[in-house]
């Protein structure tokens, strides 16, 4: 026999149908297929020519004509569907991705194109901040589907946009994701016995990454298991192989033939990190000296950013930001508290430079920053610190561990709470109301963000009170949460009849989720000391499908106290280099050249260490 591709075969008393064939060296054939026949239906099997000696083809002329006596000839039609859906496609062209609830723009198509002109379809999907990246997955995995290599299709994603992602891809796509979250890990455990592999239960699932890490039981079941298409989203936290997700990461990576990896912060400034994304693409892509360069890892990814969308029907599905700032000139509580804290900083920094550790430099600059979010947060870390240092036997000689500056610190912060002399809290306040905003039933929704929790109970409390809100009107959103109420959240808001009109987020919510459905105006409580971060946050509610002009508000703490105005200045400095990146760059990473956030935060601590401005602003 000559096998072929969507040919039925009988060996071993049950029916196959071969999905792909190769030829041995001898002549043989080495067989893939999938059972139609009650016993093994659904499962994939290979067969050797050599060793499966009665593998036969079956005969058509066999077959028993039976006539359909449906009205409309309901049977014949539902047969030929079948046969339609059922039958593998071979082309490099997209044949019916653009059939999708999705306004199909050419730029989302590249990725798949690119893909399939492999050997394997294995890629990496860099594109910016808010041009579509699950789409872009939805186009691939639609594609892969109907040649017949997407039976089996695994989604590795944050646990926060685990719903989003399988809502995207079941809403444009049709592609039926069971969400593996922790309440779905559970239903699988009750439903089938203990030795049951859970990942044979369901053809396509998607699941946390952080779920997978920690359960040694899971890398057992992954062994066994095979996919034809596994998507790992916000591919840069398993970029470090060292690390947990890294290791699994680059495990899973050999259990599939497709792969595809998204994220828009896919290069952290490391080269061993980014060859370890390339290399779970392409083992081959990256010499054994580990140097490599642009025309090594060319072909293996894609990379766009909103400047680079050229045509003009595609460019109708983002709107054009408007940044609003709003400087909250401080109090004279809030001055006396940061001219206290701009004395410790000289001391600190006076000490470094004589060879003393810089402990109390960063101290000082940790509760600067902590200040910046809000004086509520400033003041539970201090309390927090007098706490720790009480139990001790002994005060240290650094900050701190000084019962005198923690308790002069905490004075002079509960004096600005008492007194209500928070100023930006004061300037969102009558923000809100200048547009009008009440919280009502019919009020635009908002989200704001804050990198403190401290700061988002405070803002919540403070909120409710003095727009007499509901306590379901206002929710939070932080890594905290477990990932149900995390998923129930985001898609509460993204609902038209949600009763949630303030979105109070950590920088949890800066990655992957979308909040733009019925929100198109974001508040920046604190400033991240991260162009990447705030590049993030901002592209919630800025990015593809947002149908109204995206307002994105800072609040900028101001003072013309010598000092303290150079530190305020090196914070906004980082809103204005954003707009920049927006209008001129598109790529936030560009400009400090740490791809990291953490490394940019880092980066900033020395800009104030140095008072090196030229740093941030390029030499301006």
């Amino acid at each position: 026999m000559n096998p072929t591709i969507g040919q039925r075969i009988s060996t071993r008393g049950e029916d196959f149908i071969i999905t792909n064939s190769n030829t041995n060296h001898d002549g043989s054939f080495l067989i893939e297929a999938e059972g139609i026949s009650e016993l093994v239906k659904g499962k994939r099997f290979a067969f050797d020519t050599n060793l499966d000696t009665d593998i036969r083809q079956v005969d058509l002329n066999l077959t028993k004509l039976v006539p359909d006596t449906d009205s409309g000839y309901r049977k014949t039609k539902l047969f030929l569907e079948t046969q339609i859906r059922n039958s593998a496609i071979f082309s490099e062209k997209i044949t019916i991705a653009n059939k999708a609830a999705i306004n199909a723009a050419d730029y989302q198509l590249t990725p798949t194109l690119k893909a399939l002109q492999l050997p394997r379809p294995r890629l990496l999907i860099a594109d910016g901040v808010g041009l579509g990246k699950t789409i872009e997955v939805g186009i691939f995995l639609t594609e892969m589907i109907k040649r017949g290599k997407g039976k089996r299709i695994m989604v590795l994603a944050p646990k926060s946009i685990l719903a989003q992602f399988q809502q995207e891809l079941w809403n444009r796509f049709a592609i039926p994701l069971v969400r593996l979250d922790s309440e779905g890990i559970a239903k699988i455990k009750s439903q089938q016995p203990a030795n049951k592999n859970p990942f044979e239960f369901y053809d396509k699932i998607i699941i946390s990454i952080d779920t997978l890490k920690n359960n040694s039981k899971f890398r057992h079941y992954l062994e066994k298991s095979r996919w034809d298409v596994i998507v790992i989203d916000e591919c840069h936290t398993v970029a470090n192989d060292k690390s947990q997700k890294g290791d699994l990461a680059q495990f899973v990576a050999k259990k599939c033939e497709s792969l595809i990896l998204t994220s828009a912060t896919p290069h952290n400034g490391r080269k061993e990190n980014f060859a370890n994304l390339i290399n779970m693409i392409e083992p081959t892509a990256i010499l054994k000296s580990g140097d490599y360069d642009k025309t090594h890892v060319e072909p293996y990814y894609v990379r766009r950013f909103k400047n680079d969308i050229a045509d003009a029907e595609a460019r109708k599905n983002f709107s054009e930001r408007e940044v609003i700032r709003i400087p909250a000139p401080l109090s004279e509580g809030e001055i006396d508290f940061l001219q206290y804290q701009q004395d410790l900083k000289f001391k600190a920094i006076d000490a470094v430079k004589h060879g003393k550790p810089k402990d109390d430099f960063l101290f000082s600059i940790g509760i600067f920053k902590a200040f910046m979010s809000s004086p509520i947060a400033a003041l539970e870390s201090v309390k927090r610190r007098i706490e720790k240092v009480s139990a001790k036997v002994k005060e240290g000689n650094f900050y701190e561990e000084n019962l005198e500056v923690l308790n002069t610190l905490k004075s002079k912060l509960e004096q600005i709470l008492g007194s209500k002399s928070d100023t930006k809290y004061t300037k969102l306040k009558k923000a809100l109301l200048d547009l009008g905003w009440s919280g009502k039933k019919h009020d635009d929704r908002y989200v704001i963000f804050a990198e403190r929790i401290d700061t988002l109970e405070y803002l919540k409390k403070q909120l409710t009170t003095d727009f007499k809100m509901s306590e379901d009107a206002i929710q939070f959103f932080h890594g905290g949460l477990n990932d149900t109420d995390q998923q129930n959240i985001i898609e509460d808001f993204g609902k038209q009849d949600s009763t949630v009109k303030i979105l109070l987020s950590s920088d949890a919510g800066s990655q992957g989720v979308n909040l733009h459905y019925y929100c198109h105006r974001t508040f920046n409580y604190d400033i991240p000391w991260s162009l990447i971060t705030l590049e993030q946050r901002n592209g919630r509610i800025d990015r593809y499908g947002q149908k109204y002009t995206p307002y994105i508000y800072y609040l900028i703490a101001d003072s013309d106290v010598d000092g303290l105005k150079t530190d305020l200045h090196i914070v906004e400095r980082l809103t204005q280099k954003e707009e920049v990146v927006y209008r001129m760059l598109g790529d936030a990473g560009s400009v400090m050249k740490l791809y990291d956030a953490g490394k940019e935060e880092k980066l900033v601590e020395r800009a104030f260490l140095k008072q090196e401005l030229n740093r941030l602003n390029g030499g301006s």
